[in-house]
């Protein structure tokens, strides 16, 4: 297809492995001096949508169960315990409910994650996973106070719809791929990445590479995050 593109001038990123966030290097071999932070547009029937969805009265939790590989998946049940943790009564936010979002290929990790939490939070769930577009997601996402999820696309479309965003990181470059803008925040596994990274070629394909980030620590890094963004 290149062959087709007429150009007067042609650039070659030579930095790839350069320890600097991926829109910092982009930015830099487009001529920016000051790397724009990515947006996404909706339109207002999907941020009708969004509206008429999720209740208006109470905070809205947004979780990502899942990644485009399992290495990368936090364990569902953590995401349980974190949720348990944040809604208590002396919580971050008692009176939250919690929005699940995905893809169709997640929705048994909704099921799981569901699975794991007593009966009575039932009313406090809003399982979308695998009902929406990227663009009435992003919406849905606009309406919640906070997203925390593992370093995956649904993680950079939070940060891009401006939600204060979490992203948990294992065998993948933190550095390179955290999520990006003035509300965000990560943590990443005890483990390293340069440890991590070379496991993935002997994984099984329900084995994950996060099971070194605790609960607590997760819980720590939010509370720094909404030291911003108060739920």
């Amino acid at each position: 297809m290149t062959s087709f593109l007429r150009t007067q001038k042609s650039v070659v990123w030579r930095s790839r492995n350069a320890p600097i966030h991926k829109v910092e290097s982009l930015s830099a071999l487009l001529g920016y001096t000051h790397p724009p932070s990515p947006y996404i547009r909706i339109s207002p029937q999907e941020e009708d949508l969004a509206q008429k969805t999720l209740p208006s009265s109470v905070p809205i939790v947004a979780f990502g169960l899942g990644a485009n590989w399992t290495g990368k998946i936090w364990p569902v049940e953590r995401f349980a315990e974190l949720a348990t943790h944040i809604a208590s009564d002396q919580g971050i936010s008692p009176k939250a409910h919690f929005l699940l979002l995905g893809s169709p290929a997640e929705k048994s990790l909704g099921t799981l994650f569901k699975n794991h939490l007593p009966s009575h939070f039932s009313p406090r769930i809003i399982d979308k996973i695998g009902d929406l577009s990227l663009l009435e997601t992003s919406a849905f996402l606009r309406k919640s106070k906070v997203f925390i999820g593992n370093d995956s696309g649904l993680m950079h479309l939070a940060a891009a719809s401006s939600t204060p965003t979490l992203g948990l990181f294992g065998p993948s470059n933190d550095i390179h791929y955290h999520p990006w803008g003035p509300h965000t925040h990560y943590v990443r596994t005890d483990v390293p990445y340069e440890t991590l990274w070379p496991q993935r070629l002997h994984l099984k394909s329900n084995e994950t590479l996060m099971e070194s980030l605790s609960t607590q620590k997760v819980t720590k890094a939010l509370e720094t995050l909404l030291q911003k963004d108060s739920l």
